[in-house]
């Protein structure tokens, strides 16, 4: 209708006319592009919604899991203690000792933290659309520096466990019959350096957790938090 009123208008030279369809589409065009761009900002912005709050979620879950990570690791020490106070001793008590390498070597939990929701908003270019130049630069430090880090550190305690377990504690200790492998005490003094140096790798990793990943991890809620309070896609 509009191109047979165009072709009329020409025909009969009503230039005045043409102008006016002339701008009636392009301001169709515009209002359509724009009614496009307003909808698919829309959806942009409840993807946006929706992965904050997953990202919140998971640290939520991560801080739970982190704050028993360190009560259970911390307790642990106390076995770890108690192991080395014996073979100290000329004459260790076998049956303390065994218990207290037992209870020091196995289930040494980690720190597992979840990123998913995060790598997900990176992933799909989310982020500038935060238009929050605070919360995008806590979340990077906490996801892409402080759970990077702590995976390398996490990985490296499971690995001195496991050594320790395979190479120390099963060779110079007899856990069923509780007595040392060898020479007491070579098979002593190999056990107790075991021992000292997995408390100073717990000690650390404790520390780790508690001083770097632990505030960070609430520091970034906070800005969470914060955003959704104030920011208007998170409003109504």
């Amino acid at each position: 209708m509009i191109l047979r009123r165009f072709i009329k208008h020409v025909s009969e030279q009503n230039w005045f006319a043409v102008g006016i369809d002339v701008l009636v589409v392009i301001l169709g065009v515009y209002i359509g592009v724009y009614l496009s761009n307003l909808s698919e900002e829309r959806s942009k912005q409840k993807d946006i919604i929706e992965a904050i709050n997953l990202i919140e979620k998971q640290l939520l879950a991560d801080l739970e899991n982190l704050e028993y990570i360190i009560d259970y690791r911390t307790n642990k020490l106390s076995e770890n203690f108690i192991g080395i106070e014996e073979l100290n001793k000329t004459t260790p008590n076998m049956e303390v000792a065994s218990n207290a390498i037992y209870k020091t070597f196995r289930r040494n939990y980690t720190f597992f933290p979840n990123s998913s929701g995060y790598s997900g908003i990176k992933e799909r270019g989310f982020l500038p659309y935060l238009k929050d130049a605070k919360l995008e630069l806590t979340m990077s430090n906490l996801f892409d520096r402080i759970y990077v880090r702590h995976t390398v550190i996490a990985d490296e305690n499971d690995d001195y466990s496991f050594n320790y377990n395979l190479n120390f504690i099963r060779v110079y200790l007899d856990f069923k019959n509780k007595k040392f492998i060898g020479d007491p005490v070579i098979a002593s003094a190999r056990l107790r350096g075991a021992l000292e140096q997995m408390h100073s790798n717990s000690e650390w990793y404790i520390q780790f957790l508690k001083e770097t990943v632990l505030p960070e991890l609430r520091l970034t809620l906070d800005a969470i938090d914060k955003f959704q309070a104030e920011s208007a896609i998170f409003q109504g």
